[in-house]
């Protein structure tokens, strides 16, 4: 086998699934107006966007991302998290490759040590890019806060 020993089920992404997912954003006011409980609502606290945009060979380091680091302080200060390990539950890490991931935890201050990663199994048990796997982690992460309302 040309992948052997190196190939394990968790470091790759799988790209034929068949799935969905959808999330309804909206106000508290509209959410008022079309009567959902207020059990299911969910705040978003913080946000912001970045791109890595330097192609990968033209990147001063592979082992870094400053788009990560840049976005992530930014959403996690408007969130008011000051300490990422105490402040936050759950995560689930965007892991198209397992160095995203350690990228990812490295940049945020995140111990991957005391903490699980994903609420889905990540894109090697849930499917791949094209999937829209985002959806399915948002979704996911709306479940677990409903159901431990009151914790961080």
């Amino acid at each position: 086998r040309i992948c052997h020993p190196f190939y394990l089920k968790r470091l790759n992404a799988v790209m034929a699934v068949d799935q969905s997912a959808a999330l309804i954003v909206m106000s508290a006011g509209e959410a008022t107006r079309r009567k959902v409980p207020r059990e299911k609502w969910i705040f978003l606290h913080g946000c912001s966007e970045a791109n890595d945009f330097v192609e990968v060979l033209e990147r001063p380091s592979l082992c870094q991302s400053p788009a990560i680091r840049i976005a992530g302080a930014q959403a996690l200060k408007m969130a008011g998290v000051e300490d990422v390990n105490r402040d936050i539950k759950f995560f689930d890490i965007y892991s198209c490759f397992p160095v995203a991931v350690q990228i990812a935890c490295r940049e945020l201050g995140i111990d991957s040590s005391i903490t699980p990663l994903t609420l889905t199994g990540g894109l090697a048990y849930h499917g791949g890019p094209g999937s829209n796997y985002v959806t399915h982690s948002i979704v996911v992460a709306a479940e677990k806060l409903r159901c431990c309302s009151g914790d961080s």
